[in-house]
């Protein structure tokens, strides 16, 4: 908020003719979180169309592609709610967080979702083939996001303010995936 209002002030200076140099830490941490969430911006949308096309080609169905997708999407949508809630913010570390938590968050629905399309080939009755997916995939999948989650804890002794609230932020949105 300082920065914003030091930039408006700017801004009218300039407009005047003077040159008007910004310097600090403030400013800086403005600065780099601004080009984080621009960097942010443009490489999600590249990385949800690889994400798609890959789906596509490893399920070879639309419908498994969207329910992992839609996994992906909703824990990310979950994870940054509830860094809201609590009132933490985003840093110029955890602006990553979207990225790489919809890419690791999706990695347990593509277990799902082929393991489901080959237990159709040997029962096919949907309820069934899911009923058996489930008890196959149960505790490899839940020891799988443990093991990351308690991988993400560890940044907790990082020296680096930022650091510690990535693993934080991680660890809640891989157990939510």
């Amino acid at each position: 908020l300082l920065v914003e209002q030091l930039e408006t002030v700017a801004s009218v200076a300039t407009e005047m003719g003077f040159r008007i140099d910004m310097v600090g830490q403030p400013v800086f941490s403005v600065a780099i979180n601004r080009l984080t969430s621009y960097e942010t911006s443009r490489t999600f949308p590249l990385a949800g169309i690889a994400a798609l096309v890959i789906l596509l080609l490893l399920l070879r169905s639309w419908r498994a592609t969207v329910v992992v997708l839609m996994g992906g999407a909703f824990t990310l949508l979950l994870t940054l709610a509830i860094v809201q809630l609590l009132g933490w913010k985003l840093n110029l570390i955890t602006t990553s967080l979207p990225l790489v938590l919809f890419v690791l968050s999706i990695a347990n629905g593509i277990h799902i979702a082929s393991r489901f399309q080959r237990n159709l080939i040997d029962v096919p009755d949907r309820q069934d083939a899911m009923r058996k997916t489930q008890r196959d995939l149960a505790t490899s999948c839940a020891l799988s996001s443990l093991t990351t989650a308690l991988g993400f804890l560890s940044l907790l002794v990082a020296n680096l303010d930022g650091i510690v609230q990535m693993g934080i932020y991680m660890s809640l949105g891989i157990v939510l995936s």
